[in-house]
């Protein structure tokens, strides 16, 4: 997403509903707001047909690390994005490890406020799953 985002009120008041976030007067947004927010660029980044290879059905999230840079007022516009790491390893179990890179930077404020990395395996469908092949 490259046009600031203005964050919605009935959004963030659903989101806060259904994860049993208290309502309150406060204004500043829950931090695993903004990742559900950026889950939908995550999507569509792995889908982009220019995406070194096909995920569907074969991607698990195998670690998610989080950084709150500082509290996000309601009224603020946000800017997204994604990235993916170039750097791939091979697990134990020989299948292919990469990383998304998440950011949410304030547009009324110019500051990234929110940083997220997901690890992702990409399960080799090649690989035997155990038991003898015949």
């Amino acid at each position: 997403m490259n046009t600031p985002t203005p964050i919605q009120p009935k959004r963030l008041k659903n989101f806060k509903a259904l994860a049993a976030w208290p309502d309150n007067s406060r204004s500043s947004v829950p931090m695993m707001f903004l990742m559900a927010e950026s889950f939908k660029l995550v999507m569509q980044v792995l889908t982009l047909p220019s995406f070194p290879v096909s995920v569907l059905g074969t991607v698990v999230n195998k670690r998610a690390r989080y950084s709150y840079l500082r509290k996000v007022d309601a009224a603020e516009s946000l800017t997204y994005s994604c990235k993916l790491n170039p750097a791939v390893r091979e697990t134990f179990s020989g299948h292919a490890e990469f990383d998304l890179l998440l950011e949410a930077v304030s547009h009324d404020k110019s500051d990234v406020v929110w940083q997220a990395v997901l690890s992702m395996v990409l399960m080799n469908p090649k690989k035997s799953k155990g038991g003898k092949k015949e």
